[in-house]
């Protein structure tokens, strides 16, 4: 403590010399913090604005105005607004022409459009066919230029995104229109005391450049978005609930430790270095998988061997033997622990599933003339698996465990390439036919449909199944095969990830926790990416031939690679 208080009396023995010569001014302090770990200042104060205007909050708003010196809304812009919720078409166009034109905005002939549509139909409600034609003339039909499509009221914006003679004759069949009531009927338009003018704000503000005009409720979407974020990131995937969001009568909670981010546990260290190298199998090793507790490991091979080791007697390295070795019938082309790691499932291509006790080693059930078996895997309970067999038409059937009799089973008229489990009762599978379908078990009917641009070859959904990993085949040689992050709740592709081949084989894509996708690659590298963004991260290289398998091991922080080159590869920071 001596020493320590030494040290401090020598540092302060400076002069004021000294801390003018030495001590950077305030201002400059702050301007350098705020370019580096804040956003821009004009743009968070419009939408902090933004948002106390929403609330109501307007003298609030007004002195933040005065005070920042940074207005919401431009004079333009202001006075557009106001010339559209009066009717000022003209002017409307004026400022269109002088603001958008001098921001370079792409989409003038757009918001012109949509201004003049709503014009038309003013003048067609205030039964003024004369002036009316003259607009859809002189004024819409020049417009023959691309506009991005809208979801407006009269659908008058083709897929091709242009205006065409169909769209002006659907306009000008509001001309025959006998009365108010007919003309909204048929057109959708919901008349300025219904909010046609607001709506067609809402609609060019899409159009028109953020830096401009602010989208609507923008500060309270992008928080939500941060909550969702921050949820993810903060929990495993198998620890979020996908409907788990804390709420209130008075909205979603915002300041909450329930989803509190710790910087020490966010950054997952990749394991980049091979540990030990495992030779057991005598040929191709196709697949290798972990257990639930991350105990065992699983290894099957085209020598019709199916590997089982302890973990930690391999991480010990004095004992890297298989704990047993199973014979299946033929190559194994699915291998799945059943949810209490007691049994392990095998699908084989000469159409057989497997069953063994891993406690024991022994075999428990085969079933036998399977035709074209593409995936066999355990519903959540494990009291049931799924096998799926698929040739021109598919077969999904439901097996009870214990009586390994089948207690569901229905034909779907397509080619299935793969199939993995979501939650009880629903399951994705991929059809030859470039679909992800989403099947009901139990009502035995297809639930969801969505659709891809490519041949899909595999399927890995996560453990909550809300996500799933999509995967495919090279389309040309000289091209990389891309994965797609597929969020199924929201239905739509969330991430892409680039820089694998698999011109001939089917590579299967994992995550890796709940921020990292993994998957081996026909270039006998192992390719690891950020979940969210689908930056490549980390290139493995070790193998000596087609790395068919990969699997992440939650508990050890491990990584087990399955390659052409007949070995087994584990890998660890």
């Amino acid at each position: 403590m001596t020493e320590q208080c030494n040290t401090t009396n020598q540092n302060l023995n400076i002069t004021m010399e000294d801390i003018q010569l030495t001590t950077t001014p305030p201002s400059k302090l702050q301007t350098i913090d705020r370019r580096k770990n804040f956003v821009n200042r004009n743009d968070l104060v419009r939408l902090i604005v933004q948002a106390l205007y929403t609330l109501d909050y307007k003298e609030s708003a007004d002195l933040l105005e005065k005070e920042s010196g940074i207005d919401y809304l431009s004079k333009d812009i202001l006075q557009l607004k106001n010339c559209i919720l009066k009717g000022d078409w003209n002017q409307s166009l004026n400022i269109i022409d002088q603001t958008l034109n001098n921001s370079n905005c792409k989409n003038i002939n757009a918001v012109k459009y949509y201004i003049l549509e709503e014009k038309y139909m003013e003048q067609l409600c205030d039964r003024n066919a004369e002036k009316a034609l003259i607009t859809l003339r002189e004024e819409i039909t020049p417009l023959v230029v691309s506009i991005p499509t809208q979801n407006n009221y009269t659908s008058t914006v083709t897929n091709n995104s242009t205006i065409t003679v169909h769209n002006l004759q659907q306009l000008a069949s509001y001309l025959v229109c006998t009365n108010i009531e007919d003309l909204k009927n048929l057109s959708k338009w919901k008349s300025i005391e219904g909010g046609s003018r607001n709506e067609l704000l809402e609609q060019i503000q899409k159009l028109i450049s953020p830096s401009l005009i602010i989208p609507e409720n923008k500060l309270e979407q992008l928080l939500l978005t941060a909550v969702e974020n921050q949820k993810r990131d903060s929990m495993s995937d198998e620890d979020i609930d996908e409907n788990d969001m804390d709420e209130s009568e008075d909205g979603v909670v915002l300041l909450s430790k329930k989803f509190s981010i710790n910087e020490e546990t966010s950054i997952r260290k990749i394991p980049n270095k091979i540990l030990l190298t495992l030779e057991d199998h005598g040929d191709e090793v196709w697949i290798c998988k972990f257990s639930n507790n991350g105990q065992l490991l699983a290894t099957s091979s085209i020598d019709h061997c199916i590997n089982i080791y302890s973990v930690e007697e391999v991480l010990s390295i004095e004992k890297t033997s298989p704990k047993f070795k199973l014979l299946s019938s033929g190559n194994v082309v699915s291998l799945c622990f059943s949810p209490d790691d007691k049994d392990l499932l095998a699908a084989t291509c000469d159409g057989n599933v497997h069953i063994w006790n891993i406690v024991s080693g022994e075999q428990r059930a085969c079933l036998k003339n399977f035709s074209n078996i593409v995936a066999a895997f355990w519903n959540e309970s494990g009291n049931q698996f799924i096998t799926i067999s698929s040739e021109k038409s598919s077969q999904i059937s439901v097996w009870e465990k214990d009586s390994v009799t089948i207690t569901k089973s229905f034909k779907i008229d397509t080619r299935i390439q793969d199939a993995s489990l979501l939650k009880d009762n629903l399951i994705i599978v991929a059809t030859h036919e470039r679909q992800l379908l989403c099947y009901n078990l139990e009502e035995k009917k297809l639930v969801e449909k969505m659709s891809e641009d490519y041949l899909i070859t595999s399927l890995c959904s996560s453990k909550t199944g809300r996500f799933v990993l999509v995967s495919f085949c090279s389309e040309d040689e000289d091209e990389p095969a891309l994965i797609h992050l597929w969020d199924l709740r929201e239905k739509k592709i969330i991430s892409t990830f680039e820089g694998l081949w698999s011109l001939k084989y089917v590579m299967r894509p994992i995550f890796m926790g709940r921020d990292l996708v993994s998957c081996g690659s026909e270039d006998c590298k192992i390719y690891i990416w950020n979940k969210s963004t689908g930056e490549l991260i980390e290139t493995l290289t070790g193998h000596s031939g087609v790395v068919n398998s990969v699997d992440y091991n939650v508990k050890f922080g491990l990584i087990a690679s399955a390659s052409d080159d007949t070995t087994v590869k584990i890998w660890r920071d």
